[in-house]
């Protein structure tokens, strides 16, 4: 399944997959980037090559990150354990959402200096 949002390979941004980008059904074969002009193929943009999901890595720190805030949660405050399992979790995604953003903007800029 693609994400809904993509790193431009120029400017490494993220933008939202909308109708400026991906035009459903019609004969276009490429887009420009609105912040750098960079051109982008609308059958990698489509294929999902640009996307900007979740990292292996993210997933991690969130189930890890879930369960310390979670444990801090009950151990500093006298909430109830499905409340603490939900805050908790909830704070750890938006980390982990922070981290795997600025994970795949450093590896679009490797990848940018290398030449690949």
């Amino acid at each position: 399944m693609s994400s809904v949002t993509f790193l431009c390979p120029g400017c490494t941004r993220e933008y939202r997959k909308t109708a400026d980008f991906v035009v459903y059904r019609k004969v276009v074969q490429v887009v420009s980037c609105p912040g750098c002009g960079c051109v982008i193929n609308c059958t990698d943009l489509l294929r999902g090559d640009f996307d900007s999901g979740m990292t292996p890595a993210a997933w991690e720190l969130m189930l890890v990150a879930g369960l310390a805030f979670t444990a801090a949660i009950l151990l500093l405050d006298d909430w109830q354990w499905w409340q603490a399992g939900l805050v908790g979790f909830l704070a750890a995604g938006l980390v982990a959402r922070i981290w795997s953003h600025y994970e795949l903007r450093r590896d679009a800029r490797r990848a940018a200096s290398s030449g690949f």
